[in-house]
C-alpha cells in the first residue's frame, strides 16, 4: 500500500477518508514520473524549455520520494525520520509552487530571458559559497521565502513548519521529549522509540503530507507552460548536435 496505513493513524482527530485521498494523490504522482527527459518535440527547439522539463521531473521525484518516506517512516514508528521527511516535503512543494507561478507569469509576458534565469537559479542552486564563487551555481534562497509566499494560500502553514523544525533539530523536543519520559517523583527516565507526547505530532505531519494535493495542478500547469516556453524562445533550430540521442552533447 502506498502512503499511510490505517493502523498507524490515530483517527480521533484525523478522517481516514482524507488520508486515503492524500495517498491516492501520491500514487498518481508516482505514475506520472518519467524515467528520462528526451530532447524531442518542443524541447528540440528550446534549451530553456528542456531545462524547465528537467526541473519539473527533478522536483516531482523529490516530492514523491519524500512523501513516500514520510508515510513509511510514520508507519514503522520512526517519528523523527517521518518529521524530517515532512519538513523537506513542505519545502519542496512550496518551492515547486513558486517555480510554477513565476514561470507562468514570465511565459504570459513572453519573457524568455526571465524563464532561463529562473530555471538556472533553481537547477543549480546551492549554499556552497565555493561553487558560487567559481561560477558554477546560484545562491539558494532561504526556504522561508517560499514558505511565506505559499502561506498566503494556506494560512498557518508557517506555524506547522516552525513546529516541525523544532523537532527536526537535536533540541530537547528532538531527543529527550521524543524518546524519554521523566518520572518526576523517582527521577527515573524511561526511554522508548516514541513517548506518549509524540501523539500530538500527527496533525503537523498531515499538514505537510496533504500538500501533495497541490502538486498535481502544479505539474499540470508546467505541462502547459513548457511547450509555451519553446514557442516564445527566439532561438531557431535544434540546440544539440544529435536530436536522435545516438550521439553526445
Amino acid at each position: 500500500m502506498i502512503g499511510f496505513h490505517a493502523s498507524a493513524i490515530d483517527q480521533t482527530n484525523e478522517r481516514w477518508e482524507d488520508v486515503e485521498r492524500f495517498n491516492a494523490c501520491l500514487e498518481r504522482l508516482l505514475k506520472r514520473r518519467k524515467s528520462e527527459v528526451v530532447v524531442s518535440g518542443p524541447l528540440t527547439e528550446s534549451k530553456t524549455a528542456w531545462k524547465c522539463a528537467v526541473l519539473q521531473q527533478a522536483l516531482l521525484y523529490r516530492v514523491t520520494m519524500l512523501a513516500s518516506g514520510c508515510a513509511e517512516e510514520w508507519n514503522s514508528g520512526n517519528i523523527v525520520c517521518s518529521m524530517l521527511a515532512a519538513r523537506a516535503l513542505l519545502e519542496t512543494i512550496v518551492l515547486s509552487s513558486f517555480f510554477r507561478d513565476e514561470a507562468e507569469n514570465f511565459a504570459a509576458a513572453n519573457d524568455i530571458e526571465a524563464i532561463e534565469k529562473l530555471a538556472n537559479e533553481q537547477l543549480f542552486s546551492t549554499k556552497d559559497e565555493r561553487v558560487i564563487a567559481a561560477g558554477f551555481g546560484h545562491k539558494a534562497k532561504s526556504k522561508l521565502t517560499y514558505v511565506d509566499k505559499f502561506e498566503k494560500k494556506i494560512p498557518g502553514l508557517r506555524d506547522h513548519y516552525e513546529f516541525i523544525s523544532e523537532w527536526c533539530h537535536p533540541n530537547g523536543s528532538g531527543h529527550l521529549f521524543t524518546y524519554g519520559e521523566i518520572n518526576k517523583l523517582s527521577g527515573t527516565v524511561r526511554f522508548s522509540d516514541a513517548t506518549l507526547r509524540v501523539k500530538g505530532i500527527q496533525g503537523h505531519i498531515m499538514a505537510c503530507f496533504m500538500l501533495v494535493l497541490f502538486v498535481e495542478p502544479i505539474m499540470d500547469a508546467l505541462d502547459e507552460i513548457i511547450p509555451r516556453v519553446s514557442e516564445i524562445d527566439p532561438n531557431v533550430g535544434p540546440w544539440i548536435l544529435d536530436p536522435s540521442g545516438r550521439g553526445q552533447l
